[in-house]
């Protein structure tokens, strides 16, 4: 074989090596998926931007309707109000939201200020049915207490202690007049505070006078209640106390309440 020949061959060897084979085109039916699921992003997260909107316009609705319904003489400063669960155009659809905070930083009932944070479950969109359920924790200070509040025979200001509230008190034991100090554990009965007396150290009275008698006759074996019906819409009731030095926190609950001013304004009675 001659040279030139064998350059020919070479040449076209080199003309003729193949081409790069083209991408594989994706089938259609993968195109098609992906074009619905980022059509599905886009609509998930319009939901979530409108249902966060909504939320918000929501809360703020319920502020506004419950300051409104509240009496004359309940005042409610910086009320917050938040809508659980996990979508509010559901809820809403259905009637009623799931469960609902309202925070306030300042209450005043009768002019005396304390702190609230009400949760209600299945409130209704419609504030003139029932809520299913409701619960208030108030949080209310030693001066608010004795604004509130007053015990029989007490001569002092209530003081808080560790689960216990301390006063000064004077009556009459045996037809003699009798000064004391006593403290008492504070116990949640419906529409009363029970208190269960603790202590009692004899202050003033007749010298002879069989003190283990005195205070037998003091304390009892009974609790006696405070009532505080006064302070609580018909249907509410009370069913904590727990009292801390200089705070007690007081829970109110309530089913099948309707949260409307006839409500707030109605009062259940002392026995």
């Amino acid at each position: 074989m001659t040279a030139s020949e064998t350059m020919s061959d070479s040449t076209i060897t080199e003309k003729l090596t193949p081409l790069r084979k083209a991408a594989p085109r994706r089938p259609r039916w993968l195109v098609i998926v992906a074009s619905i699921f980022a059509g599905l992003v886009v609509l998930a997260a319009f939901f979530f931007v409108a249902d966060a909107i909504i939320r918000s316009s929501a809360e703020a609705s319920v502020a506004q309707q419950i300051t409104s319904e509240l009496p004359s003489d309940v005042v409610a400063k910086d009320l917050t109000v938040h809508i659980g669960g996990y979508s509010v155009i559901g809820q809403y659809l259905a009637g009623s939201f799931d469960e609902v905070t309202l925070t306030a930083k300042q209450v005043t009932i009768g002019g005396v200020p304390v702190q609230a944070r009400i949760v209600g479950h299945g409130i209704p969109t419609d504030l003139a049915k029932p809520t299913q359920s409701i619960t208030s924790t108030l949080t209310i200070s030693e001066a608010a207490a004795n604004a509130l509040i007053s015990i029989p025979g007490a001569t002092s200001q209530l003081v808080f202690g560790d689960g216990t509230i301390g006063y000064s008190g004077s009556a009459k034991v045996f037809g003699f007049p009798i000064s004391f100090d006593a403290t008492a554990s504070p116990e949640a009965d419906g529409l009363d505070i029970l208190l269960t007396p603790k202590s009692v150290n004899i202050t003033g009275g007749p010298a002879h006078l069989d003190l283990g008698a005195v205070v037998t006759q003091l304390i009892g074996n009974k609790p006696f209640p405070v009532c505080v019906a006064q302070y609580l819409p018909t249907g509410a009731t009370v069913t904590d106390v727990i009292v801390t030095p200089k705070t007690a926190v007081v829970t109110v609950s309530a089913t099948n309440i309707v949260l409307d001013k006839d409500t707030f304004d109605s009062h259940a009675r002392c026995s």
